[in-house]
C-alpha cells in the first residue's frame, strides 16, 4: 500500500485508473484521491483526454506511471504537461515477446522519463541498457497486515498453494503436471488466479483425472489466509518482476518451492527455498514430495525466508521513492522543494 503510506508521510497522492480493484476501498479510506478514466484498452484517445483535464486540475509535482498501458498514455501527457515524471517496470522486457509495438513505444519514452524504476535486478539491467537514469527498487511487504490475517481451516490433507494469473509466464500447465505424478499422494492443490490459460487447464485437469486433488478457484483479496495453513506455495513462473505473491508467501512463513530465474534469487536463497529449473516437470514434482516428506526442513526454510522478507517494509521503500522524486524536482528546477502540500500522481491501468 505505497500510496496510503506516502499519504501517512505528508503527500496529496490522486491515482487515475481505468477501473476499481480489490484494493479500491482500502486505497481511498487510506486519504488517497482516485480519478476512475474509464475502462478503456491501449492508447484510447479518451484516456489520453481525461487523463490531460485531470492533470490539468490536479495540477501535480511529478507523475509516476506503474503500468505498460499508462506508461504510454500518463508518459504523453506528463510530457505535454511537462511534469516530471517517474516511469515503473514491474516486469522484465520478455513480458513483452508478444507485444512489439507496446515495447518499442514505452523504450521511445523512455527517453523524456526523469527515472525508470525497476522493482528487480534484472529488469535495471535490462534498461540501463538505454535509458541513463535508471534506478531498482524492490517490492514492499506488508507484513503486519499478513500476520494479522487469520488462517483459514486447516484442511485434512496437505495443501499447495499457487497464486496468481493463468497466462504463460505464470507456466501452471507445468505444476498440474506435476501434480499428476504425485498422484495417488493425498494432497489438495489450490490454484487461485484467472486467466487465459484457464479452459486449457479446466481440460488438462480432467484428462489427467485430477478433479479430486486439484482446484481452481478465482483471485480472492483475502487468499493471505491459505499461507497460513498451506504446506507450500509453488511457482513455476519462465520470468517475473519481482513476485509480490513469493513475497507475501515469505513473510507468513509458507514454505515456497520456486524456479530457478534471477527474479526469484534476488529475494531468496538456498536456505530460504526450494529451487526447480524451469519447465521440469520432474523436478517440481520432486521438490513437492520433499516438502512433504519433510515438513521439518521446509519450515525451517520458511523461518529463514521470513527473516529475509521483513527489512522490505512499506515505509523503506516510500522513502526510496522521495528520493527519486526530490532527483527529478531538482532536474526540472521549476517547483518548489518538496514541503507538506507536496503532492504525487499516479497512472495506473
Amino acid at each position: 500500500m505505497l500510496a496510503t503510506a506516502q499519504v501517512s508521510r505528508g503527500w496529496d497522492v490522486h491515482i487515475a485508473l481505468r477501473r476499481g480493484g480489490v484494493h479500491y476501498l482500502r486505497v481511498r479510506e487510506g486519504g488517497v484521491r482516485i480519478h476512475v478514466l474509464g475502462d478503456l484498452r491501449k492508447a484510447h484517445p479518451v484516456l489520453f483526454a481525461r487523463l490531460a483535464a485531470v492533470v490539468r486540475e490536479v495540477q501535480p509535482q511529478i507523475i509516476h506511471t506503474w503500468l505498460p498501458q499508462m506508461d504510454v498514455v500518463g508518459g504523453v501527457v506528463a510530457i505535454f504537461n511537462r511534469v516530471p515524471w517517474v516511469m515503473s517496470e514491474r516486469a522484465v522486457l520478455a513480458a513483452y515477446a508478444t507485444m512489439p509495438l507496446l515495447r518499442r513505444t514505452r523504450s521511445w519514452l523512455a527517453r523524456f522519463a526523469c527515472f525508470v524504476v525497476a522493482n528487480s535486478p534484472e529488469g535495471t539491467d535490462e534498461w540501463k541498457q538505454t535509458v541513463s537514469s535508471v534506478d531498482f527498487i524492490g517490492n514492499a511487504v506488508d507484513v503486519a497486515a499478513i500476520d494479522a490475517v487469520d488462517p483459514a481451516t486447516a484442511p485434512e490433507v496437505p495443501l499447495l498453494l499457487c497464486v496468481g494469473r493463468l497466462a504463460n509466464q505464470k507456466a501452471p500447465e507445468i505444476l498440474v503436471q506435476a501434480a499428476a505424478q504425485l498422484a495417488p499422494q493425498k494432497f489438495e492443490l489450490l490454484i487461485v488466479g484467472d486467466g487465459p490459460l484457464k479452459t486449457q487447464l479446466v481440460g488438462m485437469i480432467r484428462e489427467l483425472e485430477l478433479d479430486d486433488c486439484v482446484r481452481l478457484v478465482p483471485y480472492q483479496a483475502d487468499w493471505w489466509r491459505f499461507l497460513k495453513v498451506a504446506t507450500a506455495l509453488i511457482s513455476t513462473s519462465r520470468f517475473e518482476g519481482t513476485p509480490n505473491v513469493i513475497l507475501e508467501a515469505m513473510a507468513a512463513e509458507c514454505p515456497v518451492i520456486v524456479t530457478d530465474i534471477p527474479a526469484h534469487r534476488s529475494i531468496l536463497s538456498d536456505t530460504s527455498a526450494l529451487f526447480v529449473p524451469t519447465e521440469n516437470v520432474a523436478a517440481v514434482a520432486e521438490a513437492i514430495s520433499a516438502v512433504l516428506d519433510d515438513p521439518t526442513s521446509a519450515r525451517s526454510r520458511a523461518v529463514n525466508a521470513r527473516q529475509q522478507v521483513e527489512p522490505l517494509t512499506i515505509a523503506s521503500v516510500a522513502e526510496r521513492y522521495e528520493s527519486v522524486y526530490a532527483t527529478c524536482q531538482g532536474a526540472f528546477q521549476r517547483r518548489p522543494p518538496l514541503r507538506a502540500d507536496r503532492h504525487q500522481w499516479s497512472a495506473r491501468s
